[in-house]
């Protein structure tokens, strides 16, 4: 399992709450030097600012995007007469655990040309939402995970080659034999001892040692995976219960109801 086979396996687990949206307009005098409590991601609508990161200096400018980490220090100014962009303030989450994002450091610039369509969707939503148009809301929050999930791929695979971020030096890094077993297996159960196995580890240094990594135990880890592969199933309509309930490694239909139930809130019963 590559680095960027391991972050989809923790990004797929991971709750994206967008929190706000506002839109501003800035004049020529704007200077701002400031660090945000939550993620950010900013994405110009018109005008061109100076954003200054980690001592190095970037242009941006219509459609293009910057995406901020919490306690990052950023310098910004405004580079025409008038600029206006989006704050889209969110938080990333991973069960209780709102760092484990952080273990993977993606902030910087992302370019127009790299989530075109991802944007467009999200900017149609947000005029959808600004007037009122019911449910806009909820589809601007998907459209935001979608854009949010494409740049840091684009992120992902363009960090420079001098980036003193190193994903084989990431705590969740070590795990990669384990996310990979666990992908490979998610038909049938899978015990502790296999995964500290795989990770060579004792039992109980492994439990520790996940839950610190990743941010949750490994068996509400798997939990979470089984119920996300076993909706995928129902969603093709095609399978009983019973049938999805063994294609997840669940020996009986009402065990792995009862399971689902508790991730989803709603019998499997009810999407077939």
């Amino acid at each position: 399992m590559d680095e960027l086979t391991l972050l989809d396996s923790v990004i797929s687990y991971m709750d994206i709450d967008m929190k706000g949206c506002s839109e501003v307009s800035k004049s020529r005098e704007w200077y701002e030097v400031n660090a945000k409590s939550d993620y950010d991601l900013w994405l110009i609508l018109e005008g061109k600012i100076k954003l200054i990161l980690d001592e190095k200096e970037y242009a941006v400018q219509e459609n293009d995007l910057f995406l901020l980490y919490p306690q990052l220090l950023y310098k910004a100014y405004a580079l025409t007469d008038t600029c206006r962009f989006l704050f889209i303030h969110f938080d990333v989450g991973l069960g209780h655990d709102h760092r484990a994002f952080q273990e993977f450091p993606l902030a910087g610039f992302i370019p127009a040309a790299a989530v075109h369509e991802e944007t467009a969707l999200f900017l149609k939503e947000y005029q959808n939402y600004k007037n009122a148009i019911p449910l806009s809301s909820h589809y601007m929050k998907s459209c935001f995970a979608m854009l949010l999930i494409k740049l840091i791929r684009y992120r992902y695979q363009n960090l420079p080659a001098d980036s003193s971020c190193d994903f084989k030096k990431q705590p969740a890094a070590r795990l990669r034999p384990v996310l990979g077993f666990i992908s490979a297996n998610l038909n049938r159960p899978i015990s502790v001892g296999e995964l500290a196995e795989a990770a060579g580890m004792s039992d109980k240094y492994f439990i520790t040692y996940f839950k610190n990594a990743i941010g949750v135990t490994p068996a509400n880890f798997i939990l979470q995976l089984k119920m996300k592969k076993a909706l995928e199933y129902l969603y093709e309509y095609k399978f009983t219960v019973g049938e999805v309930a063994q294609m997840v490694g669940y020996e009986d239909p009402y065990s792995f109801s009862r399971a689902f139930k508790k991730v989803y809130h709603i019998a499997p019963s009810k999407i077939i």
